[in-house]
């Protein structure tokens, strides 16, 4: 959002008016992405911009914006909403649940790919190259009955 936005975007507090469209227009371009992308057809989702942009929300940003990370296959907005929700049903969001192995690897993957496609856009080169340019966090994960239960 950064990138394409007049100004500083900030996720938790949106200014909308800083993408250089109309907020009416936006608002529809929003909702006629977010419903044409999603499997289950969100119609009776909330039918105005978000207060807070959360993951999903933010991918039907950028698509509602036309900017190409929307129009990565890999980034659907399908996929990023299945990854949402076992984020917000694991004990590392919103949720009680444990999360496995495989529900880890989909959202590293997912992340890999999101910023393999970012980089692609920016021409720079492969995330090896980069690695310097980014900050890594350190996780230990504790793996407890065969569930991956929390980090230290």
């Amino acid at each position: 959002m950064q990138d394409i936005s007049s100004e500083d975007f900030k996720a938790d507090k949106p200014d909308y008016s800083l993408f250089n469209i109309n907020t009416d227009d936006l608002q529809n371009q929003f909702i006629e992405f977010r419903d044409s992308n999603s499997k289950n057809n969100s119609k009776s989702a909330n039918n105005s911009l978000p207060k807070k942009l959360a993951m999903v929300d933010a991918l039907c940003l950028l698509g509602s914006l036309d900017d190409p990370i929307a129009k990565n296959p890999k980034i659907n907005l399908g996929r990023v909403m299945k990854i949402a929700e076992i984020r917000n049903r694991s004990v590392y969001a919103h949720g009680v649940s444990p999360i496995d192995s495989q529900s880890v690897n989909e959202i590293c993957k997912l992340a890999t790919d999101a910023l393999e496609t970012y980089m692609n856009i920016k021409g720079m080169n492969s995330i090896e190259d980069q690695r310097l340019a980014f900050k890594f966090i350190k996780l230990s994960i504790v793996k407890k009955h065969g569930y991956l239960m929390g980090l230290r």
